[in-house]
């Protein structure tokens, strides 16, 4: 099984087999990504410094098969998250961006030596992503 947090800081040949992967280098930062695992890493300095959990559909990512951070889970709606997490230290809700086009309501959370991003479907029922960096 895998721990998403447990990702965080470790060399990429330290990591478990996440099936077929694909590579991408942009600037600095490399993209490890399993579509089939629902699993994308960013590596910065050789080391884990992103692990984004997809919820399935988001991008063509699968569901993510294992363990969520915080016993959370794709089909919890964000008053359920927030019931279980308490207020989010930060948040956003959906909208328009300049450029960017339309961003998904999101709440930040840190808990147990890490930050959990969660981005919501947008009727807020479900989780499309779960983001895992280091504080």
């Amino acid at each position: 099984m895998i721990a998403a947090e447990e990702l965080l800081g470790k060399l990429p040949n330290q990591l478990p087999q996440l099936g077929e992967i694909t590579y991408e280098r942009l600037d600095d930062r490399d993209y490890l990504s399993s579509i089939a695992f629902g699993i994308s890493l960013v590596v910065v300095d050789g080391h884990v410094a992103a692990v984004f959990l997809y919820g399935g559909g988001k991008e063509g990512f699968a569901r993510f098969p294992f363990r969520v951070p915080l016993d959370l889970t794709f089909d919890m709606s964000r008053e359920v998250v927030r019931s279980r997490l308490g207020s989010p230290e930060e948040s956003a809700e959906a909208g328009q961006m300049p450029v960017l086009g339309w961003k998904p309501a999101w709440d930040r959370f840190v808990r147990d030596g890490f930050e959990l991003h969660a981005e919501y479907s947008e009727d807020l029922t479900s989780v499309q992503m779960f983001t895992v960096l280091p504080i």
